[in-house]
């Protein structure tokens, strides 16, 4: 199994092909990304809303991803770094099915969780009942049958424990474990993390980092957009490094060093601070 793309292009960068500060819109948006994903995790009302976004839709409009190329294999992980705004989020985005694209061929599997950077869980639900809600509401399974996934999926990211407490009550790697929990349980091939320890204090990074080493040993392809040198350091088989929504390098994160050459001054003066 891989994840390959060839010649990614996006004609905007945009959070959605609908005006965010039209209601009609909005409900177009909504029926949009209900036909193409198959979790319900994300609070996208949010992102639809103008006051809760100040971000105007023309800022977010800054450019183009331009011909992204990349592959990655069965149980690797694949880190895109680069500075804020250069395209990494959308790029991560792209390839979970939140944004359109053309490319002139893809190969990314249907089944895929993802990671926000606060975790994203219901407040109101138990840790699991987060993970029981999608496999009960979008793969309609028996409650027997979505408990015993979700009794798995804990014990998996050693959080059996805490399975009955509730959000408030997590620390942050508690609750980024808990999101990756419940993105396991939907049995996916790919996991896509957007800046996952972003919020979190390094002992606390640190307890991602080891479990996003032992999901590899499953054969789980992760993609991860990060600032964090630690991330590259430990866990990256690969790397991608973004600029003005241009892939401008790819390729082993043990042959980095030797690659450097290839970028200008700039671009390897911020690719050292991760090496």
């Amino acid at each position: 199994m891989t994840l390959e793309i060839k010649n990614l292009s996006t004609k905007c960068r945009s959070i959605s092909p609908f005006d965010p500060s039209d209601h009609e819109s909005k409900l177009k948006a909504n029926t949009f990304w209900q036909k193409r994903i198959n979790w319900p995790f994300f609070g996208l009302l949010n992102l639809f809303d103008k006051e809760k976004n100040p971000q105007s839709t023309e800022k977010l409009n800054k450019f183009n991803l331009e011909e992204i190329s990349l592959s990655v294999a069965e149980g690797q992980i694949l880190t895109l770094v680069g500075k804020s705004g250069s395209g990494k989020t959308t790029l991560l985005r792209c390839l979970a099915g939140l944004e359109e694209f053309t490319a002139d061929e893809t190969t990314i599997p249907k089944e895929k969780g993802m990671v926000f950077q606060s975790g994203n869980l219901f407040s109101h639900l138990n840790v699991t009942q987060n993970i029981e809600l999608a496999l009960l509401k979008v793969q309609l399974k028996s409650r027997s049958e979505a408990h015993q996934i979700s009794q798995s999926v804990l014990k998996k990211v050693h959080l059996l424990h805490r399975k009955d407490a509730m959000p408030s009550s997590l620390s942050g790697g508690e609750q980024q474990r808990a999101a990756i929990a419940r993105a396991l349980a939907l049995s996916p091939k790919v996991i896509f993390y957007d800046e996952p320890t972003s919020a979190l204090d390094p002992e606390l990074c640190l307890e991602i980092y080891d479990l996003m080493k032992e999901l590899k040993q499953t054969g789980i392809i992760q993609i991860v957009v990060s600032h964090d040198i630690n991330v590259v350091k430990k866990i990256s088989d690969k790397i991608g490094v973004m600029n003005d929504g241009k892939l401008i390098w790819f390729g082993a994160s043990s042959s980095v060093k030797e690659e450097l050459l290839q970028l200008n001054a700039e671009e390897q003066k911020y690719l050292q601070y991760f090496i």
